[in-house]
C-alpha cells in the first residue's frame, strides 16, 4: 500500500524516525497486509484492506477521492498501527493519530486537503466497522457562477475566439474562463452590469473587492487583463482597461537545469530491465530523455501514435492540442518493441504503456512522475536544492538541441511550442549561447579609473 511521501515524512518527524526507519516501517506493513486473509473485522489490517474493496467497487467515489483516502489516510493508520506493533482494532489509538497529524497541519507542516483526506478516511473506517456500512461523499461538482445575460455574451465571444486563434485545449480555456467569471462577478457586485458601464475606476474597485474577498487572486488577475485586452481588440469596449488592474513585481525565477548526458546515462543504467516492469520504465525515461515529450502525452502514446513504416511518432498534444510529429529512431523502438512483446503482457489495449503487466488501464502521469524520482534517488542525483524531475528530461533535450545552432523557430517545432515566449526557459540554460550576450566591462573600467 502506497503513502504520499508528504504524509511519510511528517510521520517520521511526529515520531523521530530516520529515513531508513521509515522505510523499513512500510516494508513490514506491506509485508503484514500480504498475509492478511482471515474475515476478523477486529484486525484493523483486514477491516482497511475490505474497505478499499468495497469503495473501489462504489460508483459515487472517483479514481482521485480513492486515492487520497489510500495514500493519506489508511495508510497512515496501518502505518501507526504497524509501529505500535498492534493489529487489533482501536479507535482511541487512531483518535490519537488524528489528533497528532493535525497539529502538524496547524503548524503548517501539510496542507488542508492532506488533513481533510485523512479525516474523511477515518469517518469513513469508523462508520465501516461500527456500522458494516459507509456514506462516500458525494462528489462536489463546480458549477458556473451564473452571470447577467451581457456578461455571459463576452464570455461566449472570448471562448469562441481562443479556440480558433489560440493554441489552448479546452481545459486550458475553462480554467481562464473560471477566473474571468469570478472577475465579472465581482463587477456585478459593484453593479456593473455593461461593458458599456467599464471604467478605470470601476475596473480598480473590483480588484480591491476580489482582493477582500479571496486570498490568493494572482492567476484571476492575469486572466482579467486577458479578458479586458481581447474586449478592446474586438471593439467591444474603447479602451484598453487591462492598463487599471495593477502588475504584480515578479518572483524570482529559478533555472530550472536538465540532466547531462552521462546523467541520463547513469538513470537509464540503474533500471532492471529483465523484469517487465524495467523494461516499461526504462522505454517510457529514453523517450523523454530521446525526444522531448511531455508525461502526459507519454502516457497516452497509442500504438496508432508509432508510424513503423516511416519510423516516425505522430500525437496530437494534449496541452497545446497541436499535432506534432517527431522521429522515432531506432533505440526508441527497439525499447518500446521489448517493452511491446516482452512486458507488456497478453491484452488489446490501444496504449502502449499500461499500469502493468496484462492490464488494460494505460498509465497516469503522476506514475511517470514517481517512477522517475525513484531512478533519479537510486543514481544519487536527488537534490533538494535542484529539483529534477521527468519533464527535465525535456529541458535536456532542449538544451541539445540549442547546443546544435538551430533556429527558434525550429526549436518550437521540436518542442511543439506554439508562444516563442514557452522556449525562454531553454535558451536560459544554455550557456554557451548566453556568453554570446555577454557585454564588455571595458567602458565600466574607465570609468572607475
Amino acid at each position: 500500500m502506497k503513502i504520499s511521501p508528504k504524509m511519510k515524512k511528517m510521520f517520521a518527524e511526529i515520531y523521530g524516525l530516520e529515513s531508513e526507519e521509515i522505510n523499513k516501517l512500510c516494508s513490514k506493513m506491506n509485508s503484514l497486509l500480504e498475509i492478511r486473509f482471515t474475515d476478523n473485522r477486529d484486525d484493523i489490517f483486514v477491516l482497511v484492506l475490505d474497505l478499499i474493496e468495497k469503495l473501489t467497487e462504489n460508483e459515487h467515489l472517483d479514481e482521485k477521492m480513492l486515492y487520497g483516502y489510500v495514500t493519506h489516510g489508511f495508510s497512515v493508520v496501518l502505518l501507526y498501527f504497524t509501529l505500535l506493533r498492534e493489529a487489533k482494532y482501536n479507535r482511541e489509538k487512531i483518535d490519537e493519530l488524528v489528533i497528532s497529524v493535525k497539529a502538524a497541519y496547524e503548524e503548517g507542516k501539510m496542507g488542508y486537503c492532506f488533513i481533510k483526506n485523512i479525516q474523511e478516511s477515518m469517518d469513513l473506517l469508523y462508520d465501516y466497522h461500527d456500522k458494516g456500512t459507509f456514506q462516500v461523499r458525494a462528489k462536489e461538482l463546480r458549477k458556473n457562477r451564473s452571470l447577467c445575460t451581457h456578461f455571459e455574451t463576452l464570455i461566449d465571444c472570448y471562448k469562441t475566439n481562443y479556440s480558433k486563434h489560440r493554441a489552448l485545449s479546452p481545459n486550458s480555456i475553462e480554467e481562464r474562463v473560471s477566473s474571468i467569471r469570478l472577475f465579472l462577478w465581482s463587477l456585478e457586485k459593484l453593479g456593473v452590469f455593461n461593458a458599456s458601464e467599464f471604467n478605470n475606476t470601476v475596473i480598480s474597485d473590483a480588484v480591491t473587492f476580489l482582493s477582500k474577498e479571496r486570498k490568493y487572486v494572482k492567476t484571476t488577475l492575469y486572466n482579467a487583463r486577458t479578458f479586458l485586452t481581447f474586449l478592446y481588440e474586438s471593439g467591444l469596449t474603447t479602451t484598453d482597461y487591462s492598463i487599471a488592474i495593477p502588475r504584480s513585481v515578479p518572483h524570482r525565477r529559478k533555472i530550472q537545469l536538465g540532466f547531462t548526458d552521462s546523467e541520463i546515462n547513469l538513470i537509464l543504467s540503474k533500471v532492471n530491465r529483465s523484469k517487465p516492469i524495467g523494461k516499461r520504465d526504462y522505454a517510457i525515461m529514453l523517450i523523454a530523455a530521446r525526444t522531448g515529450l511531455r508525461r502526459c502525452d507519454i502516457s497516452s502514446l497509442k500504438r496508432s501514435s508509432l508510424d513503423l513504416r516511416l519510423n516516425e511518432i505522430r500525437i496530437v498534444q494534449q496541452k497545446t492540442n497541436i499535432p506534432l510529429t517527431l522521429p522515432l529512431t531506432p533505440e526508441v523502438g527497439n525499447a518500446i518493441i521489448d517493452y511491446f512483446y516482452n512486458g507488456r503482457g497478453d491484452n488489446d489495449s490501444k496504449y502502449i504503456f499500461v499500469k502493468c503487466r496484462n492490464s488494460q488501464e494505460h498509465i497516469k502521469g503522476r506514475t511517470i512522475t514517481a517512477l522517475t524520482a525513484k531512478y533519479i534517488r537510486q543514481a544519487g542525483l536527488a537534490d533538494s536544492q535542484n529539483k529534477r524531475n521527468i519533464h527535465s528530461f525535456r529541458k535536456s533535450f532542449g538544451k541539445r538541441l540549442l547546443e546544435a545552432s538551430i533556429t527558434t523557430d525550429m526549436l518550437m517545432e521540436m518542442l511543439g511550442q506554439v508562444d516563442v515566449n514557452s522556449v525562454t526557459p531553454y535558451t536560459a540554460i544554455d550557456e554557451n549561447g548566453l556568453k554570446h550576450c555577454s557585454l564588455s566591462l571595458s567602458s565600466v573600467a574607465r570609468e572607475v579609473s
